[in-house]
Formats: structure tokens, C-alpha cells, sequence
């Protein structure tokens, strides 16, 4: 996922894009590691998956385990 520099507002495709590319990267990983890789804040990025349509999790969520990982361990 690529920085955004501070205080840039990004429109049309470009928004677009960078909005599609949060809520794919959401579907792995938290608003605070997506935060740290772009470089918005927890409001920007939070607005931008509420806005986008994206389904958020509870607070706290820790995924399941999947029969992979138990097999890890």
C-alpha cells in the first residue's frame, strides 16, 4: 500500500482506487497497521471504511483460528 504524504487530498480515480485498495487491505489486517502503511490517521482511514460500504468489526476482534493454524501448533 503506498504513503500518502500529509495533507494531500486525493479525488476522483485516484480516491477511488486508494478507497478500494483500504478495504481490500482491511479484509486482513487493522485500521492502525493500514494507518501505519499509508501514513493517514485512524479518523481518515475509519471514515473512509464507513463511507466505503466495508463491514467493521467489533472492537478488540481477534479472528478465529483457522483448522491450518491449529494444525500448527
Amino acid at each position: 500500500m503506498r504513503q500518502i504524504k500529509k495533507g494531500w487530498r486525493l479525488k476522483g480515480e485516484e480516491g477511488m482506487q486508494f478507497a478500494a485498495d483500504v478495504v481490500e487491505a482491511y479484509k486482513t489486517a487493522s485500521i492502525r497497521r493500514i494507518c501505519e502503511e499509508t501514513g493517514r490517521s485512524y479518523g481518515a482511514i475509519h471514515r473512509l471504511l464507513s463511507t466505503s460500504g466495508a463491514t467493521m468489526r467489533p472492537r478488540g476482534y481477534h479472528r478465529p483460528a483457522t483448522a491450518a493454524s491449529a494444525d500448527a501448533s
